[in-house]
């Protein structure tokens, strides 16, 4: 029995011997090739990583959507939207999306996001709705940001791996849709008067109008507000919302002065609309008409539209700019600040909207 293992130990030492023979003179040559693979391998990789950190968001999002044919295949999601990697440790819950309807950009809070994170865990879907997407890394949390090419509403969902995004048309959610402007804003004040700001009572009046919408069991009329704080927004952003929404509706809504700006007996209500859109001139007359029937205000009439200074210039859908009163008269300037009569400007431009709506 050991004679028996003796002899294959003694032959396989032979062949050992043997095979040594044969490669070891070939063995640096074998050690280099295999180095020159290795160093190819890498080489591609960091190519692949390089060519990868060049691209753009909305690139790497098509990027990644060719090397990834079998997921979709297996995640009919992505055909809707757009699909997220989850970092270990993190859960759908704590992902927070904002939605930023006025300059249309979706803000996605993600923790334990680091720098690399669009690389580590690549992003699929749909790039089409797609501006520009932009990633940053700040302590704990990555902040990624979707510029779309219009006004969406998100249908949000997750499991263990993925948060999923799903974007809708405002059409897609609601039957009809209607944007409100509470004018000025900011540092642009508006006429001011014995320290009364336009671009106050414009956002109060807003606000209402906002409420009685809120509170309205028809909830088929999507609304969007340009602003609901005090802040600002140029002329082209506040129309790009409406136009990026394809709202049915725009309504401004904005005061009143005298051309001088000095206090005087001058007072009433006036609409604003774009001469060259008929259904815009109904939609201005129906607010007069009904604004100084709620309000008890003298009826200023309509006027054109001033490109670069009206808002409702240029507008593709019904667009009119209300002037529900004069600040440089002293009834109406203390009758504009009452909460009261704010209230009755809001009802009136609602029933005009509802009204106008039924309609189309």
């Amino acid at each position: 029995m050991e004679e028996r293992i003796l002899k294959k130990a003694a032959l396989a030492a032979c062949a050992a011997a043997v095979i040594a023979c044969v490669i070891v003179p070939f063995l640096p040559r074998i050690i280099r090739s295999a180095q020159a693979w290795m160093q190819a391998v890498e080489y591609e990789r960091t190519k692949e990583e390089r060519e990868k950190r060049a691209l753009s968001g909305v690139a790497l999002l098509e990027y990644n959507n060719k090397r990834a044919e079998e997921e979709w295949q297996n995640d009919t999601r992505l055909e809707e939207g757009i699909r997220l990697a989850l970092p270990l440790g993190v859960s759908g819950d704590d992902i927070k999306v904002f939605n930023d309807y006025l300059v249309q950009e979706v803000i996605i809070s993600i923790p334990f996001a680091g720098d690399a994170y669009l690389y580590d865990y690549p992003m699929l879907g749909l790039s089409g709705p797609m501006e520009d997407i932009v990633f940053e890394s700040r302590g704990k949390f990555g902040t990624l940001t979707l510029k779309t090419d219009m006004v969406y509403e998100l249908d949000t969902s997750y499991d263990e791996d993925y948060f999923y995004i799903r974007f809708l048309t405002p059409h897609e959610v609601y039957d009809k849709v209607v944007v409100i402007d509470a004018g000025h804003g900011g540092e642009d004040q508006g006429v001011s008067k014995q320290g009364i700001h336009e671009k106050d009572i414009d956002l109060d009046i807003a606000l209402k109008l906002k409420e009685i919408f809120d509170g309205a069991p028809d909830t088929s009329v999507g609304v969007y507000y340009t602003r609901t704080k005090d802040k600002g927004a140029s002329l082209d952003t506040r129309k790009k919302l409406a136009e990026k929404a394809k709202a049915d509706l725009f309504i401004s809504i904005h005061n009143n002065a005298t051309q001088s700006g000095m206090m005087s007996s001058i007072h009433g209500t006036q609409a604003v609309y774009d001469t060259q859109a008929p259904e815009s001139k109904e939609l201005a007359q129906a607010c007069l008409d009904e604004l100084t029937a709620i309000l008890g205000s003298s009826d200023k009439g309509t006027r054109a539209a001033r490109q670069g200074e009206d808002v409702v210039y240029g507008c593709s859908m019904p667009a009119v700019q209300v002037e529900v009163g004069f600040l440089t008269n002293q009834a109406e300037l203390e009758q504009l600040c009452s909460q009261e009569y704010q209230k009755k400007a809001a009802q009136g431009i609602y029933n005009v909207i509802s009204s106008v709506l039924k309609k189309r």
